[in-house]
């Protein structure tokens, strides 16, 4: 298990090394940070909690969410030319 957020990075991208959509891969280490701080703030600010499921749930439709939103915008980009 890696100690530092650099070292799981990189074992995150080389064990990405074969996915067939790198990007989408990328997409998700930041998808979990993404929710937990979402859950983070929740609960220091708005004094609430997501049960586990939620929060599975959350990051689940986050990365859905992230990954057509890079797919359209590939396809926008590819089509301008």
């Amino acid at each position: 298990m890696p100690g530092r957020i650099e070292e799981a990075l990189y074992s995150w991208e080389e064990a990405g090394l074969q996915a067939k959509n790198r990007s989408n891969w990328r997409i998700i280490p930041a998808t979990i940070w993404w929710t937990v701080w979402k859950e983070r703030n929740l609960r220091v600010f708005e004094n609430r909690e997501s049960n586990m499921q939620q929060v599975k749930l959350n990051c689940i439709l986050t990365l859905c969410f992230g990954v057509i939103r890079s797919t359209l915008m590939t396809l926008s980009l590819s089509m301008m030319f």
